[in-house]
């Protein structure tokens, strides 16, 4: 039984949560007399970084600040401290989801948040904000905090209902000791302020600029500011006003449109001149309207989106499953302390599930309808994870109707806050995600089954036609179409993330993902080749711990999913899975590819590889799928296989568990490696529609560790 991964002074390390460009951050406990125990989150400086005294004192300001903040809805501090050389700081342990994976969430379940609870959320934000901005020293100076980094990963969600404000890791004080340094970027580009992005001198109404973006597009369920990388995106932002909500959704409340503008006035003067003053005309808002909500309703939705979700330390949870005792269980952290301007009625807005509706005040009626007009899209960048909001322009009723989301286009989204990501939600109304309509084809044989285990779907077997008779010669390995028999199996239904991995990688049970990408031969490989796609390797990346895994061997791969206690799918498998048991031609169905549906090689491939000075002429499509490197898993819903199995065409290429040979009257070329193994499926650089056909395979020696390969397990049913 594990007891841990090692001591900083008074607290035991239990586990390590993530890894950032400048701390690592832990779950650990602290123990006192008479039993007590404690479970808290440690951020510690990364040991190479110990000696570098801009980035302690940075490091230290960031604890300086969020210690003196104790407001319900800021995350809290507990202790600083120094251990040997290792600086840390201690935070309260947070039960939730950042506000990201709710909305992702909310995608995968085919449904919206109601625009009562995002409201409420906005107004937390708000109030936790205005409490920092007006903090004052002991002496009652002013301290000017400015947080500078507001974004949907920033924002936490308890499941009992509260909201926090996280990251006080580049806040700004008057009386800080460090200040900004030429090469150390300052917040993510996307929910800059315009005169941040200009590098001028910040006050609080740089953070309410942020609030604004937050406002629109939890309310318009898209991106806001969005371009093929973050020079672009700050252009945009510096010199364009952002577009009116209502552009993009029929209907928009005026009141809300005009609050939400004023937020994102271009020019600080025109915004509003306090956080407080935001959220009391959204209070107004919630009020006219009767949208009032309270944290039981936002614990309800945690609860519907995420199910039951058991603390670290409780049985079933994360030590458990790791296998580290423990003590007393400590208390849960409380819900937030803010309320979203109840109404008299105290009546609950539900989400509309479908069909048509209406806007406007009570009595009043506006007819709804949706755009499907694209909005640029941004580059993944660091520091927090991606997430696929719900990418579909909703409807909005009042008194006794809400927001929905009604479908749309999936492109995944861009940027690693990503805001509200375009085209994660549903199809239609009335539920069906990416794949072909019902009637499409016979019964699924892909559905969620009790036989296996948590985070995989049943496939049936059965016999099928493996392989394709094609003329095009990347499918030349798929041919002969031969009949073969597959068992029942469980397939992840997703691919393996960056933090899945680390689960196996950090305790030392398997080897870390590599940090260069092997693309060839090691000795032939063009140096800028090598720079360019090792810069794709995830595990050397930050923010993209919901980003699949690659650069790992087959072998790696392999010994991951044995310490599961699962295996690599065989290729007859991954086929099958993909196929969807009715032949069809890609895995959503017959459905053209397309940037909607995965993340292959588009405009914005074709502008990296030329960037990299890299040669390339041509994509699978025209569009950009908004994604330079890999998206988080599962951001193309439109591009499902059967049973809800996510990217089995794009993000990255699998491994499977088989050796490449020559099918069965078929011939091996000449020109495939020696101990090349098979993997399945387009990637990122995908470039030909016949690389997303389901019985696409490609040789790739077991040794090497691609930018483009990644892998998902599989398992034998239960029973």
């Amino acid at each position: 039984m594990r007891r841990g991964i090692g001591q900083l002074g008074r607290y035991t390390l239990l586990h390590r949560l993530a890894t950032g460009g400048m701390a690592e951050i832990f779950l650990a406990k602290t123990s006192g007399i008479e039993g007590f125990e404690k479970i808290v989150v440690l951020k510690r400086i990364l040991p190479h970084l110990s000696a570098n005294e801009l980035f302690v004192s940075m490091f230290l300001d960031e604890a300086r600040v969020a210690a003196n903040l104790e407001h319900p809805n800021i995350v809290n501090v507990y202790d600083i401290g120094k251990a040997g050389d290792d600086y840390f700081f201690t935070m309260a342990y947070l039960h939730g989801e950042d506000l990201s994976n709710v909305l992702r969430e909310a995608a995968r379940a085919g449904r919206g948040v109601p625009l009562s609870l995002a409201l409420y959320v906005v107004q937390a934000v708000c109030a936790g904000l205005h409490y920092a901005h007006e903090h004052a020293a002991l002496d009652g100076t002013p301290l000017g905090i400015v947080h500078r980094d507001v974004s949907t990963t920033n924002v936490l969600v308890t499941y009992d209902g509260g909201v926090k404000l996280l990251d006080f890791g580049i806040a700004k004080a008057a009386n800080q000791s460090k200040m900004t340094q030429v090469g150390v970027r300052k917040g993510k580009a996307s929910y800059m302020s315009p005169e941040q992005c200009r590098a001028e001198p910040l006050d609080r109404r740089s953070d309410i600029f942020a609030i604004g973006i937050l406002l629109w597009e939890l309310t318009t369920m898209r991106g806001l500011f969005r371009a093929d990388n973050e020079l672009a995106v700050m252009s945009l932002i510096a010199h364009y006003d952002p577009p009116l909500p209502s552009t993009v959704v029929e209907g928009y409340p005026p009141e809300l449109e005009a609050i939400v503008m004023k937020a994102l006035a271009r020019d600080r003067d025109q915004r509003y001149p306090t956080a407080r003053a935001l959220q009391d005309d959204l209070e107004g808002f919630v009020r006219d309207y009767r949208l009032g909500t309270t944290a039981g309703e936002l614990a309800t939705l945690m609860r519907e989106l995420f199910g039951p979700k058991p603390l670290p330390w409780a049985p079933g949870g994360l030590l458990a499953q790791l296998g580290i005792p423990l003590g007393p269980t400590p208390e849960p952290t409380s819900a937030g302390a803010i309320s979203a301007g109840a109404s008299s009625t105290g009546s609950r807005i539900p989400v509309m599930g479908g069909g048509g509706t209406a806007v406007g005040r009570p009595g009043t009626a506006v007819s709804q309808s949706h755009k499907t007009e694209e909005t640029p899209r941004e580059a993944p960048r660091s520091r927090a994870p991606l997430f696929a909001a719900l990418g579909v322009l909703g409807a909005l009723a009042i008194g006794g109707v809400a927001w929905f989301a009604l479908g749309g286009k999936g492109d995944g989204g861009k940027g690693e806050d990503a805001g509200a990501r375009d085209g994660a939600g549903p199809a239609s109304a009335g539920g069906g995600g990416g794949g072909p309509e019902a009637g499409d084809g016979p019964a699924e044989p892909v559905v969620p089954a009790g036989p296996c285990p948590e985070g995989m779907v049943l496939v049936e077997g059965g016999s099928y036609f493996m392989g394709v008779d094609s003329p095009d010669p990347l499918l030349a390995s798929a041919a002969p179409s031969h009949k073969v028999e597959v068992k029942s199996f469980c397939l992840d239904r997703q691919e393996v993330t960056v933090a899945e991995f680390h689960r196996c990688s950090d305790p030392g049970e398997c080897k870390r993902a590599f940090l260069k990408s092997h693309w060839a031969d090691p000795t032939e490989e063009p140096t800028v080749e090598v720079a360019a796609f090792s810069s794709l390797c995830n595990d050397g990346r930050e923010g993209v711990d919901d980003h699949p895994i690659n650069c790992v061997t087959w072998a790696q791969a392999d010994a991951f999913c044995r310490f599961r206690k699962v295996r690599l799918p065989t290729e007859a498998e991954w086929e099958r899975a993909a196929r969807g048991g009715d032949g069809r031609p890609f895995p959503w169905g017959s459905e053209p590819p397309g940037s909607e549906r995965l993340n292959a090689c588009g405009s914005e491939c074709l502008a990296w590889f030329r960037r990299s000075k890299i040669g390339l002429d041509a994509g699978m499509f025209n569009a950009s799928d908004a994604h330079v490197e890999t998206s988080a898993v599962g951001s193309f819903p439109q591009g499902r296989a059967k049973g809800d199995i996510d990217d089995l065409a794009g993000n990255v290429a699998e491994w499977t568990a088989d050796p490449f040979t020559a099918y069965p009257g078929g011939t091996l070329s000449a020109l495939v490696p020696e101990g090349s193994r098979v993997v399945r499926g387009a990637s990122i650089h995908g470039t030909s529609v016949a690389e997303v056909d389901p019985a696409f395979r490609r040789p790739v020696p077991e040794t090497m560790h691609l930018h483009d390969v990644g892998f998902r397990c599989a398992a034998d049913p239960k029973g």
